[in-house]
C-alpha cells in the first residue's frame, strides 16, 4: 500500500526557527532584546511542476526592556509581544541530480500580535527635572505584509527536512511608539515534516 503524501497531495509538518535581525528598530534607550524564538505547524498543497501553496501557523515570543537614556535609572519598562504569523506562500521547488532541492517562496503575511507597544507618555519626575521617564501602553491588532525567502530541502525515507532564509515586512507599524517595532523581520527556519 502507498504512503497517504503519494495518494493525497498534501504534506504537513513543524517548524521552528529564531529571528536574526532586532525586534525593535536601533536605539539608545533600548537595552536588551530576549525571547526570539519561533515554533508552528505548516501545512502544504503540492501543485504540478514544482509548484506548492503553504500556509504557516507560527507563534513567535519577543521582548525588549526601555530604559531612561539620561539618568540610567532602574526606572526601565519591559515589553513582551506574542504574535501568530500566518503567511500565505507560493513555493517553487527545483529538482537537481543530488538529494537536495532548492526552493523560493514568496507571498502575504499577516499577524496577530499582542503586547504592542502603543502610544508613550513622557513625564518630567519630580526628583530628577528634565529627565524624562516612559510610560507606555501596549496593544493587539493586526499587522499585514510581504514574505519572501528560500532554502534547501530533503528527504530521508518519509521525512522531509528543510532550512530556510525567510524575509518578512510589515508595513502597517506605528512610528510613534516607543520603542518602536522593526517592520523588516529576517529569520531562519528549520521544518520537519511529510
Amino acid at each position: 500500500m502507498l504512503p497517504l503524501q503519494a495518494q493525497l497531495p498534501i504534506g504537513f509538518g513543524l517548524k521552528g526557527g529564531a529571528r536574526l535581525t532586532d525586534f525593535t528598530e536601533t536605539a539608545s534607550n533600548v537595552t536588551s532584546e530576549d525571547h526570539v524564538y519561533t515554533i508552528g505547524p505548516y501545512g502544504e498543497l503540492h501543485l504540478p511542476v514544482g509548484f506548492s501553496l503553504e500556509v504557516d501557523l507560527l507563534y513567535k515570543r519577543s521582548g525588549s526592556t526601555l530604559y531612561n537614556a539620561i539618568t540610567a535609572q532602574p526606572n526601565s519598562t519591559q515589553f513582551t509581544m506574542s504574535s501568530f504569523d500566518v503567511p500565505l506562500l507560493l513555493k517553487k521547488s527545483f529538482k537537481t541530480s543530488m538529494i537536495f532541492r532548492p526552493f523560493v517562496v514568496g507571498g502575504l503575511a499577516s499577524r496577530y500580535s499582542t503586547g504592542v507597544p502603543g502610544s508613550t507618555l513622557v513625564a518630567t519626575p519630580v526628583a530628577l527635572p528634565g529627565a524624562p521617564i516612559y510610560s507606555t501602553t501596549t496593544s493587539s491588532g493586526w499587522h499585514e505584509g510581504l514574505a519572501l525567502g528560500g532554502g534547501i530541502q530533503f528527504k530521508i525515507l518519509i521525512l522531509k527536512f528543510s532550512g530556510e532564509l525567510r524575509w518578512s515586512y510589515f508595513g502597517n507599524i506605528s512610528s510613534d511608539t516607543l520603542p518602536k517595532l522593526n517592520a523588516n523581520q529576517v529569520e531562519f527556519l528549520i521544518g520537519v515534516g511529510f
